[in-house]
């Protein structure tokens, strides 16, 4: 519940556009993660099977002869909500797509890109309803790609039109990008220019 009702958790969802889940084939499913009643089809985040009988069950306590509209109308409330914070995080990925605007193209850009090895790019969408597995060796090539095991290197480049900046590609993962020396290195060296 803690996730669902943070507005970043839903910013680092992939764009409107992409498509995140495979079959048990690997194929690509039309499954648009940023249409609200999928969240309720497929039983995710707070429409889960888990979610709502822990709802049941304190709704029960609280409201002990109305506790089944009550529950009809915190699901209608959450939905709402889903829907204002998924349209919200369809206009963030917009804003973050738009063309890079460079004001000084004498200014010199860079983008680091650190690679790590696979990293994962779709899930498996399972057929039974709120399951989601991630565990079928068979589906590693239609499920990972190329990144810094958390981020894959095609969410690294930008969208620049322009002045699209020199690209660094370093080895390293992306949880250790703070304490990375070769990274620091480059850094300075670049400021010392």
């Amino acid at each position: 519940y803690e996730f669902f009702t943070s507005p970043a958790f839903f910013e680092m969802l992939p764009p409107p556009e992409e498509r995140p889940f495979v079959d048990e084939h690997g194929n690509i499913m039309d499954v648009d993660l940023y249409d609200p009643s999928n969240w309720v089809r497929y039983k995710w985040s707070v429409f889960s099977v888990k979610e709502q009988r822990r709802l049941e069950k304190r709704y029960k306590k609280r409201f002990p002869s109305t506790w089944k509209k009550e529950i009809a109308k915190e699901n209608e409330k959450r939905l709402r909500y889903l829907k204002a914070v998924l349209e919200r995080t369809r206009k963030f990925h917009e804003a973050i797509d738009e063309a890079t605007k460079v004001i000084d193209p004498s200014v010199a850009l860079y983008s680091f890109i650190l690679k790590a090895g696979p990293t994962l790019d779709r899930v498996e969408f399972s057929r039974n309803p709120g399951k989601l597995r991630f565990g079928d060796p068979s589906l590693v090539s239609s499920r990972f790609t190329l990144g810094d095991l958390i981020v894959t290197n095609r969410s690294m480049h930008g969208n620049y039109k322009e002045h699209a900046p020199q690209e660094i590609i370093l080895n390293g993962k992306h949880r250790q990008m703070a304490n990375n020396r070769t990274l620091h290195m480059k850094v300075i060296e670049l400021l010392l220019r």
